[in-house]
C-alpha cells in the first residue's frame, strides 16, 4: 500500500528530470506514459508512480558542454 492505493508486487517508480514544463504538459506526459505502459506492457495504472525533478538549465551537464553566458544554455540546447 502506498499513498493509500494497493500496489502490485512489481510496482514501477519512474523518475523524470527536466525543466520549465507547465502542469498541463506534465499531465499529458503522465497520461502518455501511463497509457503506453498499460497498452504495451500490461502494467496496471495502480503500479505506476511517476516523479518529476525539475532543475534549472544551468544545472544540466553533458560531455563538451559550453554555456552561452547571454542565454545560460548550452549551444546544443533549445531555448524553447
Amino acid at each position: 500500500m502506498f499513498f493509500g492505493i494497493r500496489r502490485g508486487d512489481h510496482t514501477m517508480f519512474i523518475q523524470l528530470f527536466f525543466n520549465n514544463r507547465d502542469p498541463q504538459q506534465k499531465e499529458e506526459l503522465f497520461a502518455a506514459i501511463r497509457g503506453n505502459l498499460r497498452l504495451y506492457a500490461d502494467v496496471p495504472e495502480e503500479d505506476i508512480l511517476l516523479c518529476v525533478v525539475e532543475t534549472n538549465s544551468e544545472n544540466w551537464w553533458a560531455a563538451g558542454r559550453t554555456v552561452n553566458p547571454r542565454t545560460g544554455f548550452d549551444e546544443r540546447m533549445s531555448i524553447d
